[in-house]
């Protein structure tokens, strides 16, 4: 793709010693921060792999996107461990797999991420928490998959051919609910069981 960087393989900086960088992005290895700023990348067969403890900081009034087309699965953003996003600039994931997948707890506290996915948008291991800042997933299969779905900001909005949210436990503690495409119902989460179902106009029902 013309303008956009080409990692052949992926990225893995999940094992990076020192510090890199490229255009408009760069891994500091003793902070385990990626800085994202501006950045175009395109990834082909994996995408770009982080530790245990990450932090992805997207920096002010930055548009950044990261383009995967995995031939054989895989994400076009990875997290070994725990990951958190913060920061003020705009994050665009878009993968014809799936978009982000951490193995342990992924935290939004700051700035805007749209993932879009031909699978699934966002998974996690562990616990989803949405402090602060936007997300929104637009994906073919189900939107957010994690153990422990918090909401204590932000906003969210879900449009997917399947489940909003999958997770054993759903906790709205603050923030905007969370917003599906107009005019559909849609599986918001599925709590040891219990379907929760929210419809065009917010309103909830639980289906066994």
């Amino acid at each position: 793709l013309s303008g956009y960087e080409h990692f052949s393989g992926g990225l893995d900086l999940s094992a990076q010693t020192g510090d890199r960088s490229g255009n408009g992005w760069q891994w500091k290895a003793k902070e385990q921060q990626l800085i994202l700023n501006g950045a175009k990348l395109y990834f082909t067969d994996d995408g770009v792999t982080l530790p245990d403890g990450a932090e992805i900081v997207l920096s002010a009034d930055k548009r950044n996107v990261l383009i995967g087309e995995m031939d054989y699965g895989g994400s076009t953003m990875n997290g070994t461990g725990n990951l958190k996003i913060s920061g003020s600039g705009e994050l665009n994931i878009y993968s014809d797999n799936d978009g982000l997948t951490v193995e342990g707890e992924v935290i939004l506290s700051g700035g805007t991420v749209n993932i879009y996915a031909d699978d699934y948008g966002l998974s996690a291991g562990e616990t989803c928490r949405i402090e602060a800042g936007n997300l929104m997933v637009d994906s073919t299969y189900t939107g957010l998959q994690c153990t422990e779905y918090i909401q204590q900001g932000g906003t969210v909005r879900m449009h997917t051919n399947n489940n909003a949210v999958w997770s054993e436990s759903l906790v709205m503690n603050a923030g905007e609910p969370i917003e599906l495409k107009e005019g559909e119902s849609r599986q918001v989460a599925d709590v040891f069981g219990v379907k929760v179902i929210q419809d065009s106009t917010g309103g909830l029902r639980f289906e066994d």
